[in-house]
């Protein structure tokens, strides 16, 4: 969940960089994105032979992608001078 919460900071601060989204948007959009390469890791990892694919991997991926695009949409939004 670490690196997923690292992940889905960095994917929000792109994000923010190119787009001036809501905080709402930036989080799902965040969490959908480090959802979506998580589960390709899942996938992969299929078919390594000392790896096995966990749905709970998955929920944990999602759930990191989660704080890190938070935290940095809270960030933005408690910095941001208008």
């Amino acid at each position: 969940m670490g690196v997923y919460t690292v992940f889905g900071f960095f994917i929000a601060m792109g994000i923010s960089h190119v787009s001036e989204l809501s905080f709402r948007k930036l989080v799902l959009l965040g969490v959908v994105i480090a959802g979506i390469y998580g589960a390709s890791d899942e996938f992969h990892q299929m078919f390594v032979p000392t790896r096995s694919a966990e749905v709970l991997d998955l929920v944990s991926d999602c759930i990191g992608g989660l704080f890190g695009s938070a935290i940095y949409g809270y960030r933005l939004r408690f910095t941001k001078t208008d």
